[in-house]
């Protein structure tokens, strides 16, 4: 799964030409990354595909080689830092996420998640618009479309990644089932 590290955990050295990445993005390696871009100047300051301009990566400082055309470029750009993240990875990933995030908590629920596919609790979420879930235990498939996922088929949650819906609708409409022998609990808060 590609994602772009949020600009709040990482800051950019131009005169260095460094950016330095901030848990828990920090444990990100080289091949993980598949490019940079510098939202700012419009230039392309790494691409896996092109060899060229190589980057180095070490303690969550990213290191590169690009020559930049831009006299301008600072270390205020806003960059995209395109990531390659998988089921080892480590880095939590916002799984389904609309814009928004909770305000005051509002109910909670612990959902085991096991060989047949289950939904929130109707009376546990009722008309929250909100909910952030972490999974524990262990890995599960999720859909959000009201249709129930398999074990291999629908979004793969891992351990520790992170699961926002922004909608009653999704609330309503999620679903979750395991994917091996061993099954996952979803912690769930909801919120207006």
């Amino acid at each position: 799964m590609l994602i772009i590290i949020p600009e709040s955990n990482y800051t950019f050295d131009s005169s260095l030409k460094e950016i330095t990445l901030s848990s828990p993005y920090d444990a990100v390696e080289e091949g993980m990354i598949n490019e940079i871009l510098d939202l700012s100047t419009s230039e392309r300051l790494y691409s896996r595909d092109l060899l060229d301009e190589p980057i180095s990566i070490s303690a969550g400082v990213i290191t590169h080689t690009h020559s930049s055309s831009s006299s301008s470029q600072t270390d205020s750009d806003k960059l995209a830092i395109l990531v390659e993240v998988g089921v080892s990875s480590g880095i939590p990933i916002n799984v389904i996420s609309k814009e928004g995030d909770l305000k005051t908590a509002d109910d909670y629920e612990s959902l085991g998640v096991a060989d047949s596919a289950v939904g929130l609790t109707a009376g546990t979420y009722g008309t929250n618009s909100k909910c952030e879930m972490t999974l524990e235990g262990g890995s599960i498939r999720v859909r959000k479309d009201g249709t129930d996922p398999t074990s291999g088929e629908g979004h793969l949650v891992n351990v520790g990644d992170v699961i926002k819906l922004g909608n009653n609708d999704d609330i309503v409409d999620f679903r979750a089932i395991r994917v091996g022998s061993v099954s996952g609990v979803l912690k769930c808060t909801y919120s207006v």
